[in-house]
């Protein structure tokens, strides 16, 4: 099974270990076997060898992240996973304050 989450702080889990978070915990009880469970805050889709695991929980989730970047950070991943033949099974998205908006000086 493959879950996919983006947020803000409240999904990244500021101050908490990983696996306390309510996307850690939601997923260890959405995938039964934890035994192949893989999981990892932010990792890179080049780096990790996600594409030899069933059972893993991608986090693109960081402190302060804009609704912008979660929009679009969320439609690349998810993109990149299902051209890779690995579809997430359950996406959950945690909006941030409608304040935080990407902003560039000129």
């Amino acid at each position: 099974m493959i879950i996919y989450t983006n947020g803000c702080s409240n999904t990244f889990g500021h101050t908490l270990p990983f696996e306390h978070t309510w996307s850690t915990i939601i997923s260890k009880k959405l995938i039964k076997n934890n035994i192949d469970f893989f999981y990892d805050k932010n990792f890179d889709l080049n780096k990790v060898d996600y594409k030899n695991s069933d059972n893993f929980l991608m986090s693109d989730s960081f402190n302060g992240i804009g609704n912008d970047y979660i929009f679009h950070k969320s439609i690349e991943t998810i993109s990149t996973l299902i051209d890779n033949n690995k579809k997430p099974n359950y996406v959950f998205i945690q909006w941030s304050g409608p304040n935080r908006r990407m902003h560039m000086d000129v």
